[in-house]
């Protein structure tokens, strides 16, 4: 599929990067729920959840509950809007949420959401964003995970969107986002959780072969090994530097190759 809105590799490693930080987030907080905006939020939601099935695979995933936020003004709850995300969080006050958007640009519609929940019962709601505008990234406390540095504010159209200041935003603020490239988006967020999983999948195959072969390696090294007569009929020590020919020199050889390829494949498996 070609990018057409996160077309700079840039933006879309940037988003990955955002997605992996939001993903370590939601570990390290123990956060049990993720409470997307819609719409956008929705695929940004679903890449995050692909990206903590592949880092933690042994970890239940978090629920996901996906929220309009045109329908929220920040002083009702959310029961109006999704019953089951009410209903749970009444009887989960105490555990914490993480509201998910794929960009944060005045900071609005962040916050009514967290007041939304909050009014429901929430007691501990964190903000994140794969990206926000520049001014936010330094001066505003509200977002808990600010995500990537090189995600673009996409529907404003412009390429140097992600640098605009709030004065700059309150320009476009009244602007309706173009529902065309809304889907779009929505499509190249799915196309990046896709290439995520394939990656993930191949280093995986890659491990398992690499640590396959190491074995393989280092069984035949110390068959080699065990087979050398010179070695098993005599002390190493006193044999000296003539114990060390080339059918025992080859055996190590083989055997250090075989564990550090074994060593390589965790190492791979643990990325």
């Amino acid at each position: 599929m070609e990018y057409k809105i996160l077309r700079n590799e840039r933006w879309r490693e940037s988003t990955k990067e955002g997605a992996y930080e939001i993903a370590k987030f939601i570990k390290e907080k123990k956060i049990k729920v993720i409470v997307a905006l819609e719409r956008s939020g929705r695929p940004a939601g679903l890449l995050v959840r692909d990206i903590y099935k592949q880092l933690y695979p042994k970890d239940r995933l978090p629920k996901t509950f996906f929220l309009n936020p045109d329908c929220l003004g920040g002083n009702e709850n959310v029961e109006k809007e999704n019953t089951h995300l009410y209903n749970y969080i009444l009887g989960h006050q105490e555990e914490p949420i993480a509201i998910l958007d794929e960009y944060c640009s005045s900071g609005t519609t962040m916050k009514n959401a967290k007041n939304s929940l909050t009014h429901s019962g929430s007691k501990k709601v964190y903000c994140t964003t794969l990206g926000c505008a520049s001014d936010l990234n330094k001066t505003n406390n509200f977002l808990d995970i600010r995500g990537g540095k090189y995600i673009p504010q996409w529907y404003l159209g412009n390429e140097k969107m992600n640098k605009l200041g709030k004065k700059e935003i309150k320009k476009y603020s009244d602007e309706k986002r173009n529902e065309n490239e809304s889907v779009q988006l929505r499509k190249e967020f799915k196309q990046l959780a896709k290439e995520i999983r394939d990656e993930h999948s191949k280093s995986k195959l890659e491990g398992i072969l690499e640590k396959t072969f190491g074995i393989l390696l280092s069984l035949v090294g110390i068959t080699i090994l065990l087979s050398n007569k010179s070695i098993l009929s005599g002390n190493m020590i006193s044999l000296g530097i003539n114990t060390l020919n080339f059918q025992s020199f080859f055996s190590f050889s083989l055997i250090f190759a075989g564990f550090f390829l074994i060593f390589k494949s965790i190492k791979i498996r643990k990325k």
